[in-house]
């Protein structure tokens, strides 16, 4: 499971996180979700 934190912005999450492999739950504001789909696996 991967959880990133409510008080993460989607900008911050955008670049710091090249990219995210889901193998189980990912936990994150819905903001954040919809920013880093495009680098989801």
């Amino acid at each position: 499971m991967a959880t990133i934190a409510e008080d993460v912005s989607p900008e911050l999450a955008l670049a710091t996180i090249a990219s995210v492999e889901v193998l189980g739950a990912f936990r994150a504001s819905r903001a954040v979700k919809t920013a880093l789909a495009p680098r989801t696996l």
